[in-house]
């Protein structure tokens, strides 16, 4: 049997990938030969030639130079309308499973297979996670989000999919684990999970660098570009704070952070720039309205090399779309992909994680 891992979760945004990061990063230290696999892809970038390829694939495979074709490595991509022309009867399930398992028969000391969303996903074309997982004959790992009783909700249903269809799930690993309940929280899910004979394999807490966008992020979510610090966009800001009061409340409270304030508000502009030159302080603006800053005012930014965004959206409306902005960690994040690897190893029991598997 071929050595692998196929890694699953509850849901979408509770750290998969990142979880996979740190998984293969230490793997690779115990195998010559670690491949990727992402089966079922759902976001992806079309490249020259038309080929579309998942954006994970793209991560793993510029991060880890590996030499595994993206074609192989992405070998079923979901386009708009694929499902409507699958029930037409213009694709059929072996057909796609013929081709999961043509890219799966690789040389390799240890493939790890990263599914896409919770264990579910695919199941109206005959190759949702679970199944796929049964197919290529893996052990799964389930990532799910860092509590107790909600979180051992979506495992129960996670996993009488996996039961249903006969796959093997081996253990838990539960992210974004809030830092002062990391202790009582990987107790008492160690205990409920002992209900499906499951181990606890790690407990993730949450980090607020991988938590956070970039300004990289900010540039696609509002559909504009850095008007200054264009070499800081991969910057991060945990600290974003919207400005709406008097310039002198404001100065009193000046810190390092992005501030989002109305592209009239000179005032708030010149002692924020103020205190990136006095008192060093690493600000970033998004500025909104629907009239961009003077230009003079701008210059001096840009002078000063702070990051800097326009955004036609009102102050309320872009702390909204921030607020409910999940950020995702792209091929050129390395800051925060050598952090997901960092956090991973540290929390996860990877010699049971390998013991289980090869148990399987």
């Amino acid at each position: 049997m071929k050595q692998g891992l196929f890694i699953a979760s509850t849901g979408q945004n509770v750290g998969k990938t990142t979880c996979t990061l740190g998984l293969f990063a230490a793997l690779s230290k115990r195998f010559q030969k670690v491949s990727y696999l992402k089966p079922v892809g759902q976001e992806y970038v079309t490249m020259e030639g038309g080929t579309r390829v998942d954006k994970d694939v793209l991560l793993f495979k510029n991060h880890f130079c590996l030499s595994a074709s993206l074609e192989s490595m992405s070998p079923l991509v979901i386009p708009p309308r694929f499902t409507r022309s699958y029930l037409d009867g213009a694709v059929d399930t072996e057909t796609l499973f013929k081709k999961l398992v043509e890219s799966f028969e690789q040389e390799q000391d240890f493939i790890t297979v990263e599914g896409s969303g919770h264990v579910g996903v695919g199941s109206v074309l005959g190759i949702n996670n679970a199944e796929v997982a049964r197919r290529l004959n893996l052990p799964i790992v389930i990532i799910a989000p860092g509590g107790i009783g909600s979180t051992f909700d979506l495992l129960s249903l996670n996993l009488a999919l996996c039961e249903k269809v006969g796959a093997k799930v081996i253990g838990v690993i539960l992210n974004k684990v809030l830092p002062d309940k990391l202790e009582e929280i990987s107790t008492y899910m160690a205990k409920a999970l002992e209900r499906y004979d499951l181990p606890l394999l790690g407990a993730i807490p949450y980090n607020a660098i991988l938590a956070t966008p970039t300004l990289r992020d900010f540039e696609q979510l509002f559909d504009t570009r850095l008007l200054s610090g264009e070499d800081k966009g991969l910057a991060c800001y945990p600290e974003i704070r919207m400005i709406a009061t008097s310039n002198d409340v404001y100065e009193k409270s000046l810190r390092s952070e992005l501030i989002i304030t109305h592209s009239t508000r000179e005032d708030i502009v010149l002692t924020a720039l103020n205190g990136h030159r006095n008192g060093g302080h690493d600000i970033a603006i998004l500025l909104t309205g629907k009239t961009p800053m003077r230009q003079p005012i701008l210059d001096q930014v840009k002078d000063a090399n702070i990051p800097c965004l326009f955004t036609d959206s009102e102050s309320f409306e872009a702390m909204k779309k921030i607020s409910g902005f999940i950020a995702k960690i792209s091929a050129q994040d390395t800051e925060k992909i050598n952090e997901a690897i960092q956090v991973v190893e540290r929390s996860v029991d990877l010699s049971t994680l390998l013991q289980k598997a090869s148990n399987a």
